[in-house]
């Protein structure tokens, strides 16, 4: 290889990089003020000098000798489970998915106007139909074609229930929203359709089908779909699937989320059957829950859907964007018991919820392979 040809190769390699070395930068800091705003709730863990030394000795093996402990004490301040082998947020977004994802890529993949372009044809897979989509530059599409802001809201006058959502940047349900659209007006908040266009400003906007959930879910709780969220990574060729949890609302949120008074619960995934306890948690209010607090549904041994099915084509779904290492969908499951797709996450991907919910680390029994394997990549 020539030296032009050599230098051409760095460049573009720095050319990827680099927009995701600044962003991640800027997380980085996000993450001090997050372990900051729950300092109270990591600085009551308290470890013994045995557990120091398992920790402390588990991440030398990989050249780590200085440790942020506080991502490790936060999941063990929520759920009561000292582990390891846990992945920290600020040890994920920095290292674990800089390395698996390409930038480029999860910048693409993750848009969720091209789910029905990348994903559709998976046998048990359910994708909600888009009746609008709207660009930054207040361009509207509507069944592949551009129309008038006036035909966009012809065609949004009465289609009773839908969510509206942001392409991207929709972490932990934040700027999503349910309207019911009749003669043009949202009958609960009574804003017209152009007045909801207006709220979402210069973003990138889907309006979607509203998903009716299964009957499962129903029972649990009826007025979210519920979401699960499984976490999907490739090694050695083959795809794996890392612990599931279920996000619900409670009271009158329609939205899912731990953000969204909502809760986390983890999922048996041999069984298809919820853990015990579930989890409601941010920096003022946290605290175990064995139930519904609405239905009064009892978790232990609740069984929550086809599990195999949904890890079965969440693998199918990671096989399309077979660029990306580690990738987390937000599942469902429909009224009918397709599998039902809300999007995907392959940039800050809330690696929390998932060890929270079940008090296990990402990779599981696969931890010290997938590390090791993770410090191979330069």
């Amino acid at each position: 290889m020539s030296i032009m040809e050599n230098f051409a190769k760095t460049s573009m390699k720095i050319a990827y990089k680099l927009p995701a070395l600044v962003i991640r930068r800027q997380e980085k800091t996000v993450r001090k003020k997050y372990y900051k705003k729950y300092s109270s709730n990591i600085n009551s863990i308290n470890w013994s000098q045995k557990e120091i030394e398992e920790i402390s000795k588990y991440w030398r093996r990989y050249g780590i000798k200085k440790l942020d402990r506080k991502g490790f004490k936060y999941y063990q301040s929520v759920n009561g489970v000292f582990e390891p082998r846990y992945i920290t947020s600020m040890f994920f977004d920095t290292v674990v998915e800089r390395r698996l994802n390409p930038y480029y890529c999860s910048e693409v993949f993750q848009k969720k106007e091209l789910a029905s372009y990348l994903f559709s044809n998976i046998d048990g897979l359910y994708l909600p139909k888009t009746f609008l989509k709207v660009t930054h530059n207040h361009e509207y599409v509507c069944d592949d074609i551009f129309i008038s802001r006036e035909e966009a809201i012809n065609k949004c006058f009465n289609l009773g229930k839908i969510i509206c959502k942001p392409t991207i940047g929709t972490a932990r349900g934040v700027g999503i929203k349910t309207v019911t659209i009749k003669d043009g007006i949202d009958v609960v908040s009574g804003k017209s359709v152009s007045e909801i266009l207006d709220e979402y400003g210069n973003r990138d906007v889907l309006f979607q089908e509203w998903v009716y959930p299964s009957e499962e879910l129903k029972t649990l709780y009826p007025r979210s779909l519920g979401t699960f969220r499984v976490t999907t990574y490739l090694l050695n060729g083959e795809v794996y699937c890392g612990p599931i949890a279920l996000r619900q609302s409670v009271g009158d949120v329609e939205i899912d989320g731990v953000n969204c008074k909502g809760y986390t619960i983890g999922v048996d995934k041999e069984t298809g059957r919820l853990y015990k306890t579930g989890y409601f948690y941010d920096e003022k209010n946290q605290y175990k829950m064995f139930e519904h607090p609405d239905t009064k549904v009892k978790f232990e041994n609740y069984y929550i859907g086809d599990i195999n099915k949904m890890i079965s084509v969440a693998k199918k779904l990671h096989s399309r964007i077979s660029d990306i290492g580690i990738a987390s969908w937000d599942l469902s499951f429909a009224a009918n018991g397709d599998v039902v797709f809300i999007e995907v996450n392959l940039m800050y991907e809330g690696v929390d919820i998932n060890q929270i919910a079940n008090g296990k680390p990402l990779f599981e029994e696969n931890s010290d392979e997938m590390i090791k394997y993770i410090f191979s990549i330069r």
